[in-house]
């Protein structure tokens, strides 16, 4: 084999092709045709390697040529895959992250995005100075009491890429806070007392009719600093009349919390996605009724609810095309952030779905607290300010911590955890008293809600009444039919809807055939475990276990007889309901439990 740089100049003066010579070596070597003798002639005057061939070996001499070609291909692929391979990254731990500018977690410490007023000196096309001029320039301020400015250098440093940084962005956090930071001089902030500090502000200026919304404000107002770190965060909703004091309950929020915008009445879509694109704030919406409609009698919501709605989860985004140049391309703006939501007649949905629902009602008539005004230039509001950005960058890794471990050891499901969970941490962080207290808050509104899943009047609400009527009576099983005659005499769908609606709630497994027609064997129990979910307040059947076993006698023996009539016309019969009773059971048995 040619290695060593003399050999390769030797075999370019005489015209040679080094790749081929190694080739034709490394096939006659594994062929086993390739003496010491052969090797010391090839590189002695190797342009006649394929006299060679023919000479010695002119029955494989085509083999011989084909193996070569062979053997150089696969050289060249190997030599093509490690020149790509060596320009692509293999080691996760060297990709590079796009991130938001406002805050930044690292993996040993976070950091919040600013522009920071800086001197910046002006030259002329020569280089020769010319005056200086201030500007706002991107800085990062990291936990670790750094500042980082905003160049290429540093992003390739650390291994990351602004997906936009802002042009604007108002300076929320103080100059004088972020050098004494800077310089190790800021004081230490303790969670409690920035907590009670806030919850004050909000119980001497606003009227709640429930104190325990003072602590939930102040928790949520601290969370948005910590938001980034969390799969979501709660949508908050402020819902009340005219004069209920919602506007000033924002007024006050926005004053505190992490790169607040404006109180906005009617945003469009486009300023939705692309201010939480560009700087991730907290966004406040006021008279978000307009955000709802009536169409041929039906609720329906704009564009702008899905913007909404997809601000509660992380890494969520609305895709739009755009033209770039002569192309149209696809660009997705990230939607995730905390937002605080006024409405008259309430949210509706996947969004209310996704919120804190705060009733708001007027204050009594000799409550003075109306009467006080908000300042958004008030210096306490920069000092509040001031030690959240401090509280996150001390506790950002415990909350995080709590975040991550914390488990659902409350009555809260699924959803309803994951919404409060933030709070939860933050709660947990400060106190664990406060945790309790704010944990048994979240279960007695969760509770609340669960009332409200089947409104009032609606033909899920009836036809569930209409059952709950009947096991009240001692009925066992509960014919559909009976189920009919209880329903308002102005309102009589078909037995089939009826049966539909039942199904769907959870009670599919429970259907049979009797004489009398298709029924339920619904006990008090089975009612109290499929509909507590959904309908809390209906679930108090134990009470009635002691007719149970009567009804039951009474049923046993209608399903025997009619088990005997089916079995003698099973061949005629074609009803659909009947077929569907044979296999429903093992297809629905996850439904006898709803929730």
């Amino acid at each position: 084999m040619v290695s060593d740089e003399q050999a390769k100049k030797k075999l370019a003066e005489l015209g040679v092709n080094t790749r081929r010579f190694n080739s034709f070596i490394t096939v006659l070597t594994t062929m086993g045709l390739c003496t010491e003798e052969a090797k010391q002639l090839f590189q002695e005057e190797p342009i006649k390697m394929d006299e060679y061939i023919i000479k010695n070996h002119p029955t494989q001499s085509a083999e011989i040529q084909s193996r070569i070609e062979a053997e150089i291909r696969r050289k060249d692929s190997k030599d093509e895959k490690e020149r790509t391979m060596v320009s692509y990254i293999f080691d996760p731990s060297k990709n590079v992250k796009r991130v938001a500018f406002t805050f930044i977690e690292f993996d040993y410490f976070c950091a919040f995005g600013i522009l920071l007023p800086k001197i910046k000196d002006l030259t002329d096309r020569k280089g020769k100075s010319i005056g200086k001029k201030q500007i706002n320039n991107p800085v990062i301020i990291t936990s670790e009491g750094n500042i980082l400015e905003v160049d290429s250098a540093m992003q390739e440093r650390y291994k990351i890429d602004f997906k936009l940084i802002p042009q604007r962005l108002d300076l929320r956090w103080s100059q004088q806070s972020v050098e004494a930071f800077l310089q190790g001089k800021s004081p230490n902030i303790e969670g409690k007392d920035l907590f009670q500090e806030i919850r004050e502000i909000y119980k001497n200026s606003v009227y709640f009719n429930d104190e325990r919304w003072y602590t939930t404000h102040a928790l949520w107002d601290i969370g948005t600093y910590f938001f980034m770190l969390f799969k979501t965060y709660p949508i908050f909703e402020l819902r009340g009349l005219m004069g209920t004091g919602k506007t000033k309950i924002m007024q006050i929020s926005s004053c505190i919390t992490l790169n607040a915008t404006d109180i906005m009445v009617n945003p469009s879509e486009s300023v939705l996605f692309r201010e939480t694109d560009e700087k991730r704030p907290t966004k406040y919406i006021d008279e978000a009724e307009k955000l709802f409609r009536i169409e041929k009698g039906k609720q329906v919501s704009d564009s702008r609810v899905e913007v909404i709605n997809s601000g509660y989860t992380s890494g969520a985004s609305v895709p739009r095309m755009e033209k770039e140049g002569e192309r149209w391309v696809t660009k997705y703006y990230e939607t995730y952030s905390p937002t605080m939501i006024g409405s008259i007649a309430g949210l509706q949905g996947a969004t209310e779905n996704r919120a804190f629902v705060h009733i708001c009602v007027k204050a009594p008539s000799d409550d003075t607290r109306g009467n006080i005004e908000i300042n958004p230039h008030d210096t306490r509001w920069e000092t509040l300010r001031d030690k959240c950005y401090l509280f996150t960058m001390q506790q950002w890794k415990d909350v995080k911590s709590i975040y991550q471990n914390l488990k659902p050891n409350t009555s809260l499901r699924n959803r309803s955890f994951q919404i409060w969970k933030p709070l939860f941490s933050i709660a947990k962080s400060i106190d664990e008293v406060l945790y309790d207290q704010v944990k048994q808050f979240a279960e007695e509104l969760e509770e609340m809600r669960e009332l409200d899943n089947i409104p009032e009047g609606s033909t899920e609400y009836n036809i569930i009444m209409a059952v709950y009527e009947l096991l009240k009576d001692g009925s066992n099983p509960i014919l559909i039919k009976a189920v009919a005659a209880k329903l308002p005499n102005d309102f009589k769908p078909s037995n089939k809807t009826i049966a539909h609606h039942l199904d769907s709630f959870g009670f599919r497994e429970y259907k049979v055939r009797a004489s009398e027609g298709t029924c339920y064997r619904i006990t008090p129990q089975i009612f109290e475990i499929v509909i507590r979910p959904q309908f809390p307040s209906l679930a108090t059947f134990l009470s009635l276990s002691s007719s149970q076993s009567k009804s039951n006698v009474i049923f046993e023996e209608k399903v025997q007889d009619n088990e005997e009539n089916v079995a003698g016309e099973q061949n005629e019969r074609t009803d659909k309901t009947v077929k569907d009773d044979d296999r429903t059971r093992t297809e629905q048995g996850s439904n006898s439990s709803v929730g």
